[in-house]
């Protein structure tokens, strides 16, 4: 079985040919905000690019849960969560900015937690993106858009300056490298998928 299977097959977002990313422009573009991609996935994206699945795909959170959970005395709520959207990688030099990998790491760099690597949309605001230094240790984690963090709100809600591994409080584990992010892929057979659930 091959690899990309799990996604129901590929397609390219632009066009009709698969327009593989430069990986010595990739690491420029890396270099410059001080962050890394596995080689695993530099190689895919180095084939395909901006690219989608042929399916309606979702990837299997490992666990329902962020990677930091708020303490109850702090009265912010904990979201659970058991798989996120998916709606396509990003690639690099396409005429539509946001298809773009460096659109995403300007758009998201202090939205996400330090490090942070958007790769893929999940087609309603969050995004997939891989974090070498987490709590939890380097992989790809999705990052939920509708529980964004804001360090003025904090700061108002608790009466203390937001603590860094908070920023995680949206941010969940898929996988801790690209092969099992891969696997984590399953096809929408139903109706609705429960990225939201």
């Amino acid at each position: 079985m091959n690899e990309l299977d799990c996604l129901g097959g590929l397609h390219p977002v632009t066009g009709d040919a698969f327009v593989g990313v430069a990986p010595e422009e990739l690491w420029k573009i890396l270099r410059s905000y001080e962050r890394s991609l596995p080689g695993k996935f530099i190689d895919f994206v180095a084939t395909w690019g901006c690219c989608s699945s042929d399916e309606e795909v979702v990837f299997r959170l490992a666990g329902q849960s962020a990677v930091h959970l708020h303490a109850e005395s702090v009265g912010i709520p904990n979201r659970r969560h058991n798989s996120a959207g998916f709606s396509h990688f990003y690639g690099l030099n396409l005429a539509e900015e946001t298809l773009n990998l460096s659109w995403a790491l300007k758009t998201y760099n202090t939205r996400m937690p330090e490090g942070s690597v958007p790769v893929a949309a999940d087609g309603s605001g969050g995004q997939i993106c891989y974090i070498a230094d987490s709590p939890v240790g380097p992989g790809f984690f999705w990052w939920d858009h509708d529980n964004e963090w804001d360090e003025d709100d904090y700061r108002v809600d608790t009466g203390e300056d937001m603590p860094e591994v908070s920023k995680f409080q949206n941010v969940y584990f898929i996988a801790p490298h690209f092969e099992g992010f891969l696997a984590a892929a399953e096809i929408v057979t139903g109706l609705q998928s429960e990225s939201s659930g």
